[in-house]
């Protein structure tokens, strides 16, 4: 019999005496050699899906509004853009409002809090080296809504007149009715926890895993993380304490006002984003093959700085064709440094308390942003936007200095040096 085989019949708590003592913390054995690589590939097959599934949904329900906008929803209804920016911001608020409660719940309550439990739960089943790839391929559901809802709503809008509905009503009908039967769909498959493949669907009989396959789910992570041992977690105010975006919602508006009609500024909406996931799955990898965030969340921001820039030099009288590219390739990263900063929070946070809390911080300071955000692209900025494209591209410039700060702070700070004496894995920069 090999030696992984007597492995295998051991219980997980027994201690064998020759086994490194990394594999041995918490009382965990390591004995799936062979066996982590394939449970990975399934939990990547059986959640990912799931996820983005729910982040295209959530963009959906979000985002259909930069749409609406192209159509005739101001005349329909006697209002301004600037009206429109208030709503916008009272969704912003709302979702700032919820994300901690709804995140300490877990259960979510409205869309608010949905981001960073979905966040906080993805980060139990993966390893820390595992983390930047599939935060990103989750958030592809995100992306790839903001691009195929824009699609969708240029068909949409096709039917105005039919039924009696203009073509906004449309959009807000039929991207509504996706949304709910997504929400169904997810409630119905999304295992519970980490190991637990249970899914509500169901009713307790079947599981996505066998035992064994939820036994190296559970193990693999606590032993690259045992703060993750602690299962369902409290989060007190003192936890609280410790860890102490207009443009898009525009682009349709602005790509319409270039003498494009609403249906095509819909479709072509939609380019930048389908190139936007290519660029963050090669950051991503690079991340997760590096072991380093920082520089790529510097190379993301770089490229937001230069494009934003170049779109606010850019002379509005050149061709559609010239302004549209410009804008277009300015889109190309305008998420990838959120999507690779939650994942460099995740890592370095200590505890799953923090982590909750932290990613939960992070979304609230997006949407704070969004709050007055809002009001950067306003009536009577248009059709030009200039006063709007230089606010963007003064806050792209200062976030830049803020994450190089960061980025120096992590590289210098006495706590990379207490984990590498603790660690010998490869440390996040």
């Amino acid at each position: 019999m090999s030696n992984r085989d007597v492995l295998a019949e051991k219980s997980v708590g027994e201690q064998i005496v020759d086994a490194p003592a990394s594999e041995t913390d918490q009382g965990i054995v390591k004995d799936w050699d062979g066996e982590e690589a394939a449970v990975r590939r399934k939990i990547d097959c059986i959640l990912l899906p799931i996820l983005a599934l729910a982040f295209f949904s959530l963009q959906m329900d979000r985002g259909n509004i930069s749409a609406v906008l192209t159509s005739t929803i101001t005349k329909d209804l006697h209002i301004t853009t600037n009206q429109i920016n208030i709503g916008t911001q009272l969704l912003s608020a709302g979702i700032v409002l919820s994300e901690i409660p709804s995140n300490i719940i877990l259960l979510g309550f409205c869309e608010g809090g949905f981001i960073p439990g979905a966040l906080y739960y993805l980060s139990t089943w993966y390893k820390k080296d595992e983390t930047s790839v599939r935060t990103s391929l989750s958030f592809y559901g995100q992306m790839f809504a903001s691009a195929t809802s824009s699609l969708i709503s240029a068909g949409l809008l096709k039917l105005a007149g039919t039924s009696g509905l203009e073509g906004w009503r449309w959009i807000f009908l039929v991207e509504g009715l996706i949304t709910l039967f997504i929400g169904t769909v997810f409630t119905l498959l999304v295992p519970p926890e980490a190991g637990d493949g249970r899914a509500l669907i169901g009713m307790g009989r079947w599981s996505y895993f066998t035992e064994r396959e939820s036994r190296i789910i559970r193990a693999r992570v606590i032993l690259d993380d045992p703060t993750k041992s602690q299962g369902h977690i409290q989060i007190s105010w003192s936890n609280i304490r410790e860890p102490s975006n207009s443009r898009a919602l525009y682009t349709p508006s602005m790509i319409k006002s270039l003498g494009f009609s609403a249906v095509h500024a819909n479709a072509l909406t939609s380019v930048p984003v389908y190139c936007s996931i290519v660029w963050l799955t090669i950051l991503s990898f690079a991340a997760d093959y590096t072991g380093h965030r920082g520089p790529f969340v510097l190379l993301a921001i770089t490229w937001n700085v230069i494009t934003y820039a170049c779109l606010r030099a850019s002379p509005y009288a050149a061709s559609k064709w010239h302004r549209y590219g410009v804008t277009a390739v300015a889109n190309v990263s305008y998420c990838s440094m959120h999507i690779l900063n939650v994942g460099w929070l995740s890592i370095y946070c200590r505890t799953p308390q923090e982590r909750s809390v932290a990613m939960a911080l992070a979304v609230m300071a997006a949407n704070r942003a969004g709050i007055s955000g809002s009001q950067i692209f306003r009536t009577s900025d248009a059709p030009k936007y200039l006063h709007g494209l230089t606010a963007v591209s003064a806050l792209a410039g200062a976030s830049w200095v803020l994450a190089l700060g960061l980025f120096l702070q992590y590289y210098i700070s006495p706590r990379k040096s207490e984990t590498l004496g603790k660690d010998t894995n490869r440390v996040d920069e």
